[in-house]
């Protein structure tokens, strides 16, 4: 499943019935963006910028977690699979396997 890349975003206004769905949150310094769950269950991860931050996003529906990463250069992810109950991606570029709830390395150089 490719990775989703500047998801679409619509104000709570234009899109009442929306405020229904479960959503990943995230707040930055009064920036504020919510990402509706069922968006995120595939590919689990996409890339948006928050403020002047560009974010690595990730969901991992076997633990219900969500978390945002900051990298630089937009770098890719491959889900691997899951590990202990949480999915686990490959850094594409140089190979170590990453938890995505906690970001600590599973395999390979940290």
């Amino acid at each position: 499943m490719p990775l989703i890349g500047h998801p679409p975003f619509f104000s709570v206004a234009d899109h009442s019935a929306a405020l229904e769905l479960p959503v990943l949150g995230l707040e930055y310094n009064n920036h504020y963006v919510a990402y509706p769950i069922s968006m995120m269950e595939k590919p689990h991860q996409l890339h948006d910028t928050v403020g002047r931050l560009e974010l690595w996003i990730t969901y991992c529906k076997k633990c219900h977690s969500g978390n945002a990463f900051i990298l630089p250069d937009r770098m890719r992810f491959t889900l691997m699979g899951v590990i202990n109950g949480n999915s686990v991606y490959k850094d594409d570029q140089t190979g170590p396997w990453w938890y995505q709830e906690s970001g600590e390395a599973v395999k390979g150089p940290s």
